[in-house]
């Protein structure tokens, strides 16, 4: 990146580059995730992959595009503030390159959980059940995978803070606190889920809930109704497996 780029321009870049991260992250996890996973239910998931493929696709491009805008993201605010403090920049280039990169992978489990909910073999091979534990599992490891490229998301927060604290007027000091008090709040989340899961659970269904372009209703509802909401849905997910797998015969696994 040229360094005859005035600040201006830069900052007005990031700008742009933020609002992207914005919307495509939000609708690949604020959005298609709520819609795709069911913690503990194998045949929910399942069906919801099957349901939702198309939508699950443009999701986990959308979660890949947005990672690798974030890394542009990060190199321009690096060129904006590194005057500030140049290692307090680079770490904060280093921290959202792991994080994106953790996305990056993760998004391998969540079309190969596709992949063994839509393809017959899997089902021919170890049976409807196994095939649906077996997309659970896949999803499970994005779901944690997530949850550990969170950390590296929350500690970006922390360079950029100082930056712009340090800012001397170019960024207002209360952002810089702000960056900082929300990647600390990314920390003590990722950290509850790990350590206390009930407790990480429900914070994670209160921020889906208020993200406006969310429209999960299972963050708005009760942990016990989600289970017997979960159950309901099971014979209809059931029955969309079914009709797959009568299709398709032993045509064998859906290419991605």
């Amino acid at each position: 990146m040229s360094t005859g780029i005035t600040p201006k321009r830069l900052a007005r870049t990031a700008g742009v580059l933020y609002l992207l991260v914005g919307i495509f992250g939000g609708f690949a996890q604020g959005y298609m995730y709520p819609k795709m996973y069911a913690a503990g239910d194998a045949a929910t998931t399942a069906g919801n992959l099957v349901a939702n493929s198309g939508l699950v696709r443009i999701g986990v491009v959308a979660d890949q595009f947005q990672a690798i805008v974030l890394v542009f993201l990060a190199m321009t605010l690096y060129q904006l503030l590194k005057h500030i403090h140049q290692s307090a920049a680079i770490a904060m280039v280093i921290l959202v390159v792991i994080g994106s990169s953790i996305t990056l992978l993760n998004t391998v489990f969540e079309l190969e959980g596709l992949r063994v909910a839509t393809g017959s073999f899997y089902a021919a091979a170890v049976g409807v059940a196994g095939s649906n534990a077996m997309a659970l599992l896949l999803l499970d490891l994005q779901h944690n995978g997530l949850l550990i490229a969170t950390i590296f998301f929350g500690l970006w927060l922390m360079p950029l803070g100082y930056l712009a604290y340090q800012s001397s007027g170019m960024l207002p000091k209360w952002l810089g606190v702000l960056l900082i008090v929300g990647g600390a709040s990314y920390l003590v989340d990722v950290l509850a889920q790990f350590l206390v899961p009930d407790v990480g659970e429900k914070n994670r269904h209160l921020r889906c809930h208020s993200r406006s372009i969310s429209g999960n209703r299972d963050a708005r509802i009760p942990a016990r109704d989600r289970r017997e909401d979960s159950k309901a849905r099971r014979p209809h997910a059931q029955r969309v497996l079914n009709v797959i797998e009568h299709q398709r015969g032993t045509s064998g696994p859906t290419p991605i």
